[in-house]
């Protein structure tokens, strides 16, 4: 989403779209694709349902919730902080959907860049997150155990390595 969101912004800083939110106006009309992805993002930020941003905070405010009413001030300013956030958040989404009087607007070229190809996947990524937690967290935890398996391994065989190593110094000492 984070990720995502900065790559938004790159795009636009690379295009003749300002940074401020009035000039933002139309975007929609004229770059849809960019800004429904942009948009996804932004949603996934705010902490809208079907985003990861939702999930996030979902599991949030369950951990919070379950560790005890010691608590339950830091709940109450996490849920100020979401009411403010979603306030901004939508502000920009609506401004990109505003219709212009049509001047002033630029389609942007929708190559391959590095920043586009990032949009593009985080947008996915958010969505895919929001709608199949359970599926992501599978193969988060699935991956985090081959990397784990990979690492001991690596260290056995560096061991191992260590050992052989010695073991043929010590055999071919007489022989250097």
């Amino acid at each position: 989403m984070n990720l995502g969101a900065f790559a938004g912004i790159i795009v636009l800083e690379n295009s003749n779209y300002g940074l401020k939110l009035n000039e933002l106006k139309g975007l929609a009309y004229t770059n849809p694709l960019f800004t429904i992805t942009f948009a996804i993002c932004i949603f996934g930020l705010a902490g809208f349902p079907i985003t990861s941003g939702f999930i996030a905070k979902l599991y949030l405010f369950s951990a919070i919730v379950r560790s005890g009413s010691i608590f339950i001030p830091f709940l109450i300013v996490l849920a100020m902080t979401i009411v403010v956030a979603a306030y901004y958040y939508t502000n920009i989404i609506a401004k990109m959907f505003e219709k212009t009087d049509g001047t002033d607007t630029e389609i942007l070229q929708h190559k391959a860049s590095s920043p586009t190809v990032i949009l593009y996947i985080c947008s996915v990524i958010t969505v895919m997150v929001g709608v199949m937690p359970a599926i992501s967290f599978f193969l988060t935890s699935a991956c985090t155990r081959s990397i784990k398996e990979a690492t001991l391994t690596m260290k056995n065989s560096s061991r191992l390595e260590a050992v052989i190593l010695k073991n043929f110094n010590r055999s071919n000492n007489g022989f250097d």
